[in-house]
């Protein structure tokens, strides 16, 4: 009975979303979903800032392009 119980918390996962800004993204420097302005969903392997203008980093044939 007990370690049924165990089982069945450690099955239970949360996965929890955030609506955080871009410059927050690019300070975390983790995978991210972006939605745009058309609510389309983009996933990028990290988020950059450079001169105020934000990029994403996405893998394309083996290698980080930045979009």
């Amino acid at each position: 009975m007990i370690f049924e119980t165990l089982v069945l918390f450690q099955d239970c996962t949360v996965y929890k979303s955030a609506n955080v800004t871009l410059e927050e993204t690019s300070r975390a420097e983790t995978v991210v979903r972006v939605k745009t302005n058309d609510n389309i969903s983009q996933k990028y392997i990290k988020v950059m800032s450079e001169n105020d203008c934000y990029y994403g980093l996405v893998q394309f044939r083996g290698e980080q392009v930045k979009t």
